[in-house]
């Protein structure tokens, strides 16, 4: 048998050859292109998502809303504070304008401001503004009235006016007139003082320990007990 052939082989053992005894090795199109037509299986096929015709879906979304609803959101998660922080600026800025206005002058309400309106009256209001008593804001409260006229802004959707943006080249003077009445206030003595933390004594330090605050008990305290000598022993 050593010598048969692969066809003598066949003949003695009396295999019949078909048309697909070796499968078909014809190479189609479609495994060449990736042209899947007509080949795969609907079930296969990704589609699209089909609009929701089912009377019961009609509570997948919530109810229109508006506008209005829009902007309730916002002041809903505004800070209490901010607001009014923002409505005491602008009380103070009122108050100056309205002084103003009854000397002679015209300064227009702040929404309604040019540009070129901002770097003449803000800058005014910036070395004018005084306390009830007369007397001058510290730099810190002059700065954060500033911000609260720009907030002001905002609130009434004008954003393409950031004052206090020293990026911004159109409000280069402004910036320039309130940086300089702020180191004057400082100089004067007028800037706020520097609240210091009192050191923690032994005596803190193991109630603090007896009390758990530190340890290695969890992870809190763990961190918190790393925290502190660092910053004891490499302060």
């Amino acid at each position: 048998m050593e010598n048969e052939t692969l066809s003598q082989m066949m003949n003695s053992y009396d295999v019949q050859l078909t048309d697909n005894t070796f499968g078909n090795f014809n190479l189609r199109l479609n495994d060449v292109t990736g042209d899947t037509t007509g080949t795969l299986d609907d079930s296969s096929v990704v589609k699209s998502e089909e609009p929701d015709r089912d009377s019961s879906l009609t509570d997948r979304f919530a109810t229109e809303t508006t506008c209005e609803d829009a902007n309730a959101l916002i002041n809903e998660l505004k800070s209490k504070n901010t607001v009014r922080n923002t409505k005491w600026a602008y009380t103070v800025f009122e108050s100056w304008r309205d002084t103003r206005n009854k000397s002679g002058h015209e300064i227009p309400e702040l929404s309604n401001m040019t540009v070129d309106d901002m770097n003449t009256y803000l800058c005014r209001f910036v070395m004018e503004t005084r306390k009830r008593d007369g007397t001058k804001y510290p730099p810190n409260s002059l700065y954060h009235i500033m911000s609260g006229l720009l907030r002001y802004l905002r609130d009434k959707n004008i954003n393409d006016k950031n004052f206090l943006d020293q990026a911004d080249p159109r409000f280069s003077y402004l910036n320039k007139v309130l940086n300089s009445e702020m180191k004057k206030l400082t100089s004067e003595g007028l800037a706020l003082p520097q609240r210091e933390a009192l050191p923690v004594t032994e005596t803190d330090e193991r109630q603090i320990w007896e009390k758990g605050v530190f340890g290695d008990f969890d992870a809190i305290s763990l961190q918190r007990t790393v925290f502190f000598i660092i910053v004891k022993y490499l302060d």
